[in-house]
């Protein structure tokens, strides 16, 4: 009796969370392969997740970054990943003087994220807001398997024992996330003032070699174990401390719009210098950068697919002859193309270093 005469007017509704819709749209938008999807909820911090996986197709390439037998994760995709994210986070300016210029300033690389065929990978991309640091941590994916038998049930205790108790949370989140890179930031509207760069003009090239086989056949007995995306290098000329090389910048892949500049060719920027250094079965790897500035204001105005031109001078007195342990450089990276003066990356003082195994 207490029910109404007229009839129910039902409407439909879809029951789920606005931070649930978010996460569930944000997967359907194109992202950077290697940078992933951004984590639009429950992140104090601007954070993307990447899920690497080196049988894919995307990924494939990093399988020709070997050294020392082992599959390396290069040390500019940590710089492509951050200066990612942070365009991410600026709003685009039509106007393209307008384009900020990004620098990153005293960058660590902590510890070498080694890749296996048989392992995925999460790879996190950390920006403190407003802004200031980035991180970039790793750690090993898990999916259903035999652990997730667990005899506790539950109350989980095998994993953790007392959810209440901040040591053992802090260990077993230590244990599983390993920090690789980190560095400070600071976006500037203005023209940013580089180091002098070595004109073309006034360099008196004392060798040069259009055997760029025999090179990276060089590189290999000192454990550089590049495979063919890896080797862009063209021409190679320089003096005793200073080198210039063309690379070719033909990528194969789909995914080459979402880059910076591909990382296969930012790592190929700093083949040169390898094989200007002197002795033999000899690896050094960066482990800090005083200061790398993106120009994307340059970027604009390059081609995808121009080459490139290296440009690089050693601090040190390179010889033949004695060996030491860390090196430090300065390294300009251009398009190919005479109307433009401006370098799209700069490094200063890159620190690279001796090391006994990349382990």
């Amino acid at each position: 009796d207490n029910f109404p005469l007229y009839k129910f007017h039902l409407s439909p509704c879809w029951y789920e969370s606005k931070d649930l819709s978010i996460q569930r749209l944000a997967n359907r938008i194109p992202t950077h392969p290697l940078l992933g999807i951004r984590q639009l909820n429950d992140q104090t911090s601007a954070t993307w997740k990447s899920l690497i996986n080196i049988n894919l197709s995307q990924h494939a390439f990093l399988k020709d970054h070997k050294i020392q037998d082992a599959i390396l994760f290069p040390a500019v995709v940590y710089l492509e990943l951050a200066t990612a994210a942070c365009q991410q986070l600026i709003s685009t300016k039509e106007d393209d003087q307008q384009q900020p210029t990004i620098i990153f300033e005293d960058i660590n690389f902590t510890k070498a994220l080694i890749l296996n065929e048989h392992e995925l990978t999460e790879v996190f991309t950390q920006v403190i807001m407003p802004m200031r640091e980035w991180y970039i941590y790793s750690r090993p994916w898990s999916t259903a398997g035999p652990d997730c038998m667990r005899p506790s049930g539950m109350t989980c205790t095998d994993v953790v024992e007392s959810f209440r108790d901040q040591d053992n949370l802090n260990k077993y989140s230590l244990n599983e996330f390993t920090l690789h890179a980190r560095g400070k930031i600071e976006i500037d509207f203005k023209e940013q003032k580089s180091l002098t760069i070595p004109p073309l003009n006034t360099i008196n090239d004392t060798w040069s070699t259009q055997d760029i086989a025999s090179a990276y056949a060089h590189l290999s007995t000192r454990g550089y174990q590049y495979g063919s995306s890896f080797q862009k290098i063209k021409t190679l000329r320089g003096t005793s401390t200073t080198v210039i090389s063309e690379l070719s910048n033909n990528d194969d892949t789909d995914c080459s719009s979402f880059y910076l500049l591909h990382p296969s060719v930012m790592d190929s920027s700093f083949h040169p210098f390898l094989v200007l250094l002197p002795g033999i079965e000899t690896t050094f790897l960066p482990v800090r950068i005083q200061k790398f500035i993106y120009s994307s204001k340059t970027k604009t105005k390059m081609n995808q697919s121009t080459n490139i031109e290296a440009r690089g001078i050693y601090h040190d007195n390179i010889c033949g002859i004695g060996q030491e342990g860390t090196y430090s450089l300065d390294l300009w990276i251009f398009p190919m193309n005479n109307k433009i003066e401006e370098p799209i990356f700069t490094f200063e003082s890159i620190v690279i270093q001796q090391v006994q195994g990349v382990q």
